[in-house]
């Protein structure tokens, strides 16, 4: 059971993604108070002098277990609280608490050699605060442990904010300081880094206005004069100095995520995509098969063919797309245009005679596209799409599918380590083909194992053979198979998920344009199929045995579909195994399978019988 913990705003906690009530405040505070622990084990008059302020009430240590009894029944041992020789020890994944995650992604900001990477960890940092710290509680001590969190956060903003100055992004980053600066008017090294912003963005005038501002302030709060650094800076801008001026680099940075460190096969696709590539590329594929990792791998590696700038959107709407990339470029918020013709104009003419490359990362509306692909031939833009875009006119198209076996067990032996990997080899191998082969797959079922380091795979294999149960092994909270395919699922129509339904009644993953007609009673379902297949959904699989086109799901996909038919009602379920049970033989492309296309209890497995007992009896 994965539970997590979010302190950096109003306290919450969830189990397997569902929040669940924390109770009153004084609890929350116990809460607090025994993750923020340095120590796991908090002894008690420690945790009565957090809560209640050096002051515990008569009573104070029978309120406390009681309070913890509740968070043990709260969390139902996915937060064990123990009882230790002095107090109580606390044990649970530190990374699951959001306090923990913040400091590791800035450590691991402040030691990156890459300053694409630096950013990229210091914006993620960032984004696990959603307000002040234990919003609603109060105390002395969460009043201290409050203000040493944030000065945390704006030490971390500083680093954050060097980093940027250094890829370029100053434009962007000198309206978010004006707020900065609003809220620390006397810290010279953020002033500092503001008018740097500035002038590097040709606002002179504002510059002057702010080192003036802060020259006062000092001069009137602390009786001192602007620090040496912030005195250089300013004679500098003021002399027109061109090494202020030269950190800038030519374009507008890179903005891409950082490529992930195991990443593996796809040797083909990267060739076809790297070599000569072409103004409109689509990567596409269903449900976790890489389509990220393997755009942001091909975006890195052509780099140097786009000097200009590599920009980065995850697809939303047209407007705000339009909106990330020209913040990107360096438009400020206050000068962006209102509608969608005239950013589109202003994108193009940011873009235009320079060589930029974007990538529009899972992109579901083709209608998208037109806005921000840039009109000059010098920009590329690759995209990712669970979808094929049929209709919209690609330079290269490039259809994902699962990983060779061979990269597969590449991929897992990455992840859980040499040693573990020979040993076991074989479970390896079936783990990843329970996998289906597919990257997310992959990576949950290996960040699982190396979080168990000595646990034997073969018990995950075997836990994965269980068909109905494989999609709960597959889920770590932050990554799942089911949420990823149900993502998709749920973008279609009700018609198209209503025959993912009926498919879900079926055991096989092969099937039939006729197979699904007679077993959903539509007489027609060719455009279904067409709109299952451009979603990434189903695949064609070739003629069958009598020549009828068959289609394909992917396993896990099978899996998924097989749970959500449970919402057909069983006696609809059951009509509809009575039609494909009198239809005739060659409704089936396999008839000697007979047995294996009906699913396993509860579904059907009368009709089934029937199949397998009448008029299919000669094929068993």
């Amino acid at each position: 059971m994965r539970v997590e913990f979010e302190l950096l705003g109003h306290v919450r906690a969830f189990l397997d993604g569902a929040e669940v009530d924390l109770g009153p405040a004084q609890r929350q505070s116990v809460l607090v108070a025994l993750l923020m622990s340095a120590s796991p084990d908090v002894q008690m008059d420690r945790l009565a002098a957090r809560v209640w302020e050096d002051q515990p009430p008569p009573g104070a240590a029978g309120t406390l277990r009681a309070h913890i009894s509740r968070l043990r029944r709260t969390f139902r041992g996915a937060l064990q609280i123990d009882r230790g020789r002095l107090g109580y020890v606390v044990h649970t994944d530190e990374s699951a608490i959001d306090v923990v995650a913040f400091r590791d992604l800035v450590a691991r900001a402040r030691d990156a050699e890459d300053d694409v990477l630096a950013a990229d960890l210091f914006g993620q940092a960032m984004t696990l605060w959603r307000g002040e710290p234990f919003a609603g509680l109060s105390g002395e001590w969460v009043e201290r442990t409050r203000s040493a969190l944030q000065r945390e956060r704006h030490a971390a903003r500083l680093d954050h904010n060097d980093v940027r100055l250094r890829l370029g992004r100053h434009t962007a980053l000198a309206s978010s300081l004006a707020e900065e600066v609003a809220a620390h008017p006397l810290d010279e090294r953020l002033r500092a880094q503001y008018l740097l912003a500035l002038f590097r963005s040709g606002s002179t005038a504002e510059l002057l206005r702010q080192y003036e501002d802060i020259r006062v302030s000092l001069a009137e709060e602390l009786g001192v004069d602007p620090g040496p650094a912030l005195r250089a800076l300013h004679q500098r801008a003021l002399s027109g100095d061109a090494g202020v001026r030269r950190a800038v680099p030519v374009g507008f940075g890179c903005h891409l995520p950082s490529e992930v460190p195991d990443f593996v096969g796809r040797a083909d696709e990267v060739v076809e995509l790297t070599t000569d590539p072409p103004h409109l590329a689509l990567i596409s594929g269903p449900a976790g098969v890489g389509k990220s990792t393997l755009a942001i791998s091909v975006a890195h590696r052509l780099r140097p063919r786009f000097p200009d700038g590599q920009l980065y959107v995850r697809a939303s709407t047209s407007a705000e797309a339009l909106e990330t990339l020209l913040l990107q470029c360096g438009v400020v918020p206050s000068e962006l245009p209102s509608g969608p013709s005239a950013r589109t104009a202003m994108l193009r003419g940011r873009l235009s005679g320079r060589k930029v490359l974007i990538m529009i990362d899972d992109l579901h509306d083709a209608g998208q596209i037109t806005d921000v692909v840039p009109g000059t031939p010098d920009c590329a833009v690759l995209i990712t799409s669970r979808s094929l875009l049929a209709t919209t006119p690609m330079g290269r198209r490039i259809r994902l599918k699962p990983l060779r076996e061979r990269e597969s067990v590449e991929m897992l032996t990455s992840l859980v380590g040499a040693g573990r990997a020979v040993t076991e080899s074989a479970a390896l191998r079936d783990i990843a083909s329970a996998c289906g082969h597919l990257p997310l797959a992959l990576r949950i079922a290996g960040a699982r194992l190396s979080a168990m380091p000595s646990a034997p795979l073969v018990a995950l294999a075997e836990r994965l053979r269980d068909h109905r149960a494989r999609l709960d092994e597959l889920d770590v909270g932050v990554a799942s198979v089911r949420t990823s395919i149900g993502f998709s699922y749920r973008r279609l129509s009700e018609d198209d998920r209503t025959a993912l339904r009926w498919l879900g009644v079926l055991s096989a993953n092969d099937f039939t344009e006729r197979q699904l007609s007679t077993l959903s009673g539509r007489p027609d379902v060719s455009r279904t199929l067409e709109r299952l297949c451009d979603a990434g959904m189903i695949d064609p699989s070739g003629p069958g045995t009598g020549g009828e086109q068959e289609f394909r799901m992917h396993d896990l996909l099978g899996d998924f579909v097989r749970e959500q038919a449970r919402r057909i009602p069983p006696e609809v379920r059951r009509a509809g195994l009575r039609r494909l049970a009198g239809a005739s033989a060659d409704v089936a492309p396999r008839p000697a399978a007979g047995r294996t296309w009906f699913a396993r209890e509860p579904f059907g497995s009368s009709a089934a019988e029937a199949v397998t007992r009448g008029r299919h009896a000669e094929a068993g």
